[in-house]
């Protein structure tokens, strides 16, 4: 009875971490949309997802916050960001942007930035 009892009490633990682990590993999902998905699905406006594109060169505007275009699939989308800019952002680079599409204000509303670093790098010359 007691070997029953410790079986059925350790089944009910492991059970237990596995559900704690899959949920954890549910919101660590790292997918990400081109510009072009986000755009022409309208059922993820307003929902928190990650856009990946290039930084149109030209269209990059510093002020209160950071705004720039992003292009992929031969569409635009404008990024209003207000979080921390890294080091490596500039035009003409791949970024992920990740927030939300506003509707209202026509445009990708985002808190965070990642960019690529460089696998390789020259001597200068």
């Amino acid at each position: 009875m007691k070997k029953l009892k410790f079986v059925l009490a350790v089944a009910a633990a492991a059970l237990g971490l596995s559900y704690l682990i899959l949920m954890g590993l549910r919101g660590a999902k790292v997918y990400y949309l081109r510009v072009e998905e986000l755009l022409s699905s309208p059922e993820l406006w307003g929902k928190r997802v990650r856009v990946e594109g290039e930084v149109v060169p030209g269209s990059v505007k510093r002020g209160k916050n950071l705004e720039f275009q992003m292009a992929g699939g031969g569409r635009r989308v404008r990024v209003i960001h207000t979080g921390p800019v890294p080091p490596l952002f500039g035009e003409g680079k791949h970024v992920v942007v990740e927030g939300t599409y506003s509707r209202k204000e026509k445009a990708f509303l985002s808190g965070k930035i990642l960019t690529k670093c460089p696998s390789k790098y020259e001597a200068g010359r």
